[in-house]
């Protein structure tokens, strides 16, 4: 087993998601380090306190264990990025992408002698001790899951159920969570081009009044964050499909989020 009591550790990309990672290895005592290069200053601001590195091969060459949390349409070009520059320890894809996806990450970071373990994360960016999990599967996800003891995340290990088990339970997670998220703003948004809203919302209150609350929330958190869910819907309907599964909702919830996208000012990457 790696002896992870303290290891230098590169996160890609420090958005609000990465950066929550990075504060909870480092809380353990970890070296935890990021690349500039390309970044804008809102990631900077987020990595301050991190070790800077110019270059994603100088960050590669330093790390032992790379953990790369992005929107999902770039985990494979990231993946890539981290081949081309010869990563060879271990590459943490904790990624809302689909099994099928995990595997092409995978086979990209295998080509440079890294080894691969799968993640997903489920709960928003923790500020307290085990505020949320960070499922894995696969080999060294116990070495993994070590890193994260007493910090800010939660690290279960999914054991006997496939090597992308964490990548498939991230999935049908949110195909709930943002899928029914994606309904209600396209009800929502329906209700109001015909005239109804107000009297749709007034209805929910008398008879689901759980239902309004969750419109309210779901209206002022998701939103500014649907740029990043369109990718997530669509790997979610790839992920529906190869189960045998319509995956039609999801492709159209992939176009609520692009319309709501479209209309509301974009925020950090999560």
């Amino acid at each position: 087993m790696t002896d992870t009591r303290k290891s230098t550790i590169g996160v890609l990309h420090p958005g609000a998601m990465g950066a929550a990672v990075a504060r909870a290895l480092a809380s353990n005592g970890h070296e935890v380090g990021w690349c500039r290069e390309g970044r804008s200053d809102e990631t900077a601001h987020r990595a301050s306190g991190l070790r800077e590195f110019s270059t994603l091969l100088d960050l590669c060459t330093w790390a032992t264990t790379i953990f790369s949390v992005v929107p999902p349409h770039a985990a494979i070009e990231t993946a890539r990025d981290a081949a081309g520059v010869g990563f060879r320890g271990t590459y943490v894809d904790a990624n809302a992408i689909s099994p099928a996806t995990a595997a092409t990450v995978r086979a990209a970071v295998e080509q440079s002698g890294a080894t691969y373990v799968d993640g997903g994360i489920i709960g928003p960016p923790p500020t307290e001790p085990a505020g949320s999990r960070l499922y894995l599967a696969g080999e060294r996800a116990r070495d993994v899951a070590a890193l994260f003891e007493g910090s800010t995340f939660e690290a279960p290990v999914l054991e006997g159920m496939g090597e992308f088990a964490a990548s498939a339970l991230k999935m049908v997670y949110a195909a709930w969570t943002k899928g029914s998220a994606a309904m209600l703003l396209a009800t929502a948004s329906t209700a109001e081009s015909l005239g109804v809203l107000d009297a749709l919302t007034s209805e929910w209150e008398h008879s689901v009044p759980d239902l309004a609350a969750r419109y309210e929330r779901t209206s002022g958190a998701v939103v500014p964050k649907a740029w990043r869910y369109v990718g997530e819907m669509l790997e979610i309907a790839s992920t529906f499909e190869s189960a045998g599964q319509p995956g039609g909702f999801h492709q159209s919830a992939a176009k609520v989020y692009q319309r709501v996208a479209g209309s509301h000012p974009r925020t950090a990457d999560a």
